[in-house]
């Protein structure tokens, strides 16, 4: 099956853009701060569109049976591909109970972030392969699972000194002359040697992406997700 990109746009994103990607995913839902059910959820989206849920607000006694059902009437209204649970908080159980319900009783695919996806029967939500991780490592750990893949423009600095390596994020932006490549993990990548250390820096930007997607779908991932925002870099 050919990979699915989607394009998460939001809510501001949705209501000015003249025209939207082909395959928008709506980011997103979140715990409501008033209620115990959702908030930011869509009056209208297309149809075979993603949803997602995150937990930017925390998941703090909120019901999961009114969660449950404020998703399947969204779901019969706007019937979208699927929804994705991009939770990020790690070790929260209200979390995975929920993400557990959600996939066992939602009325479409529901995919979930690595980080409770483990013990559950569902799509698997991956962060992009580090910059100094080839992509088949990345996904190795996850067997025969259905993979999606979040695609996000990334920038590292890696420090190397006679005490060992650092890696440390640094922010995306043009990398100074002289810019070289690494095929195998699909990113750019410039050396500056001081006298105490050398300094490699690398990037992966939306043409390197555009490779990495390809081996991504030879390798059976079935769909990537990144922001509208980053597919104009």
């Amino acid at each position: 099956m050919p990979l699915q990109r989607y394009t998460a746009i939001t809510n501001a994103e949705f209501y000015s853009l003249s025209q939207l990607p082909p395959k928008p995913a709506w980011m997103a839902c979140h715990f409501s701060g008033y209620n115990s059910g959702l908030s930011n959820m869509p009056d209208t989206f297309p149809a075979d569109s993603l949803i997602m849920l995150d937990d930017s607000a925390p998941i703090q006694g909120h019901d999961p049976q009114r969660i449950l059902q404020e998703l399947t009437q969204l779901c019969e209204q706007i019937k979208p591909a699927g929804f994705l649970l991009d939770f990020q908080r790690a070790g929260i159980p209200e979390a995975a109970q929920l993400a557990k319900r959600l996939c066992r009783e939602l009325p479409c695919p529901v995919a979930v972030s690595h980080l409770y996806a483990e013990d559950l029967e569902c799509p698997v939500f991956l962060p992009p392969p580090p910059l100094h991780k080839p992509l088949a490592e990345h996904l190795k750990s996850w067997g025969s699972r259905e993979i999606w893949l979040e695609i996000a423009l990334d920038s590292v600095d890696i420090t190397v000194t006679r005490e060992g390596c650092q890696v440390s994020a640094r922010g995306f932006g043009e990398l100074p002359e002289p810019v070289f490549y690494h095929e195998g993990l699909f990113c750019r990548y410039h050396t500056q040697v001081l006298k105490d250390r050398v300094i490699f820096t690398l990037q992966r930007g939306q043409q390197d992406w555009e490779a990495l997607l390809a081996q991504a779908e030879k390798l059976g991932v079935r769909c990537c997700v990144g922001l509208y925002e980053n597919s104009r870099i």
